[in-house]
């Protein structure tokens, strides 16, 4: 995928002790720092390889554009932090959306310690995230953009007649396997918030219930 994609971001446990190495990617606009894994094994070697054939930076330890990411030794045999074997990778123009990058030890369920990623992206670049996501399966894929629900402080509303009136409406129903969940979703949460407001309580009565 790395050679496939001009923008492709990797992250997870690639049994990589990349190390060193990544002093000598040939780049001068990014730097490492804090190396915790001075190993390398050979599938640090290959990803090595990778990453300078294919205009691609290793996220672990990387200052770059006025901000440093994180990185750690992420993989342990007992109690004792042993390596650096997860490792995140960023492709060309993907780069610049990597807002933070850590490895966090303090996952205690796990040899591996728990890798995460946080991503900004600017809103013109929502539709071609949705696009994109969409070749990663139907589990994956973000369907649309939902602006958050209003909402109404219960304090003012007629909870006893509000609940009353609610009792007399059927439920909503998805017998069709193809039925668009998230529409579904929200339009009951606006029909919620539309029948909460026709039992607001009069001004000046909004007893905390």
């Amino acid at each position: 995928k790395l050679v496939e994609y001009e923008s492709v971001i990797v992250c997870g446990d690639l049994n990589t002790r990349i190390g060193p190495l990544t002093q000598k990617m040939n780049c001068n606009d990014y730097t490492y720092s804090n190396i915790r894994d001075n190993a390398v094994n050979s599938n640090g070697k290959e990803l090595f390889a990778i990453c300078q054939s294919t205009n691609s930076v290793v996220l672990n330890h990387l200052s770059y554009d006025g901000r440093t990411l994180g990185g750690n030794l992420s993989y342990r045999k007992g109690k004792t932090w042993v390596s650096e074997i997860d490792v995140g990778i960023a492709k060309g123009q993907a780069l610049r959306y990597v807002s933070s990058f850590n490895i966090d030890q303090s996952i205690s369920s796990s040899d591996h310690a728990a890798l995460t990623i946080e991503l900004k992206l600017k809103p013109n670049d929502t539709e071609s995230l949705i696009i994109r996501s969409s070749l990663l399966g139907s589990n994956a894929t973000i369907t649309d953009y939902q602006k958050p629900v209003k909402s109404l402080p219960h304090s003012e509303v007629d909870c006893e007649r509000f609940c009353k009136y609610l009792e007399t409406v059927d439920p909503p129903t998805m017998w069709d396997l193809h039925a668009d969940v998230d529409n579904t979703i929200c339009n009951v949460n606006n029909e919620i918030f539309k029948t909460a407001n026709e039992f607001r309580k009069p001004i000046g009565n909004t007893d905390t219930l």
